[in-house]
């Protein structure tokens, strides 16, 4: 079974790269070729967000199959990105229909239309996680948190260590630790280690 799984990725593989060496080509060849591209190098700038640096390798040779496990984990903190995913989404669709307008770049309209999203979803994010993390904390009697920057948290879904933190805040001599699942803060019994790398907000301000 484990031969049977590893033959089908190297198939998968094989063809994709097959696709890809159509840039090469010319005609229809060459435009699925740029296609192909378009979709590996999405997935590998996602897989990259998200910390894992090998595995960009397997999201360029595999980019289907990667955006199975990609969008699961994505799904998962939807309950987070659903307040301002759209207007990210719409900035994209946006300059991809004034891409679609313009010959010479209309081919690469996904690509360009893609990373501008993502370029515009990561500082609303980061805007968003720190306007969240102030209101649940002042709802607890906090008026200061420490937190990672977004992209960081991103890179460590890990929250079961104290130590990879989202975010850190206290209040009546109670620690609590940040949550992206729940999107509130929870108690530990422990003082988590506060990472240089933390970034420490007064939250009247934030």
């Amino acid at each position: 079974m484990v031969l049977l799984i590893a033959f089908l990725f190297l198939l998968i593989a094989a063809a994709w790269i097959w696709l890809l060496l159509g840039l090469f080509k010319s005609g229809k060849r060459w435009i699925f070729g740029a296609l192909a591209l378009q979709l590996s190098l999405i997935m590998s700038l996602i897989v990259v967000a998200m910390g894992g640096a090998w595995a960009a390798v397997i999201g360029f040779v595999w980019p289907l199959p990667t955006a199975v496990p990609v969008t699961s984990i994505l799904l998962t903190h939807y309950t987070f990105y659903a307040d301002f995913y759209y207007i990210a989404l719409g900035g994209g669709l946006g300059l991809a229909l004034i891409l679609s307008i313009l010959p010479p770049l209309r081919i690469w309209a996904l690509l360009i239309a893609t990373t501008a999203s993502m370029a515009l979803a990561v500082p609303m994010a980061e805007k968003h996680s720190r306007s969240l993390m102030c209101q649940r904390a002042l709802a607890l009697g906090a008026s200061e948190i420490k937190r990672q920057s977004f992209l960081k948290s991103l890179r460590h879904t890990r929250t079961d260590f104290l130590r990879e933190a989202h975010g850190l805040t206290t209040a009546n001599e109670q620690t609590y630790v940040w949550s992206y699942k729940r999107l509130d803060w929870y108690p530990v019994d422990a003082q988590p280690y506060a990472q240089p790398g933390q970034i420490q907000t007064a939250c009247g301000k934030a």
